[in-house]
């Protein structure tokens, strides 16, 4: 269960996420729950310049510090297991 603490701290972190890297939408995609800590991540979509589709970014946090970075492209050993294509 979220306490209304950790909801605050991930809407600000959202707002900031947005702003700082100028997203003009941005969604929660979700949690996964870990052991120590759990993961946060949403993704954000920029329309501006885009002809038909928009550029969508995935970012990660966690529980501890809901600081948000992007998350890191795929390493040759993923792309490998998982039906990725360029």
């Amino acid at each position: 269960m979220v306490t209304i603490y950790y909801r605050i701290q991930l809407e600000n972190a959202l707002m900031k996420l947005q702003v700082s890297q100028k997203i003009e939408e941005l969604h929660l995609w979700g949690k996964i729950t870990g052991i120590a800590a759990d993961y946060y991540i949403a993704v954000g979509y920029t329309y501006t310049g885009m002809y038909e589709f928009p550029v969508k970014k995935f970012f990660w946090a966690l529980s501890k510090d809901f600081e948000f970075s992007e998350m890191p492209e795929l390493n040759d050993q993923h792309k490998a297991a998982v039906n990725y294509a360029t």
